[in-house]
């Protein structure tokens, strides 16, 4: 949940996830405004500035002026617990098509122990996160979340595979 107020004409940002919170505002006088204001309300415990939320970590150069969100240790988990399960990843021009689909009850059957969702839905929190360069890739698999045959796994290990290279980008 996030509230949005708006104090001295500058816009402040309050997002509330179960116990945490997450102030944005453009001056630290301000910040602190809110911090004063909750506190006379709610016992608080003051982290200081942001470093880690919701598996973001959020890398801040005052010195520089930029501001860097990434989820490296959240992709480098995904890789880990579904490493075992990357083959050889498809041809990256493979056109996935409900053809691929399995047909025979064997097929079906090989598939059944393939995480194809769970891997599909952990990658898809990355993506959502701060790996829009995912979007397309996510695209593709997911419209197979169904009834996904081994080509639509092997483009799944592509991704993977990607993955594996760009554990560190971000926003």
């Amino acid at each position: 949940m996030c509230f949005m107020a708006t104090l001295d004409d500058k816009v402040c940002y309050v997002a509330v996830y179960v116990d945490d919170l997450l102030i944005i505002a453009p001056t630290v006088d301000l910040v602190c405004q809110i911090k004063s204001a909750l506190n006379q309300r709610f016992s608080m415990t003051d982290l200081g500035e942001v470093k880690y939320i919701l598996c973001w970590s959020i890398e801040r150069n005052r010195e520089a002026r930029t501001i860097f969100i990434h989820q490296r240790e959240y992709a480098c988990t995904v890789l880990d617990r579904f490493k075992q399960l990357v083959a050889t990843p498809s041809d990256r021009n493979t056109k996935l098509t409900t053809q691929m689909q399995p047909k025979t009850q064997l097929e079906k059957e090989i598939m059944q122990d393939i995480p194809y969702r769970e891997v599909v839905g952990s990658v898809m929190y990355l993506m959502v996160g701060t790996r829009p360069d995912l979007a397309f890739y996510m695209r593709d698999v997911s419209q197979f979340l169904a009834n996904p045959g081994q080509e639509h796994w092997k483009a799944v290990t592509r991704g993977l595979k990607y993955l594996s290279g760009t554990a560190d980008h971000g926003l």
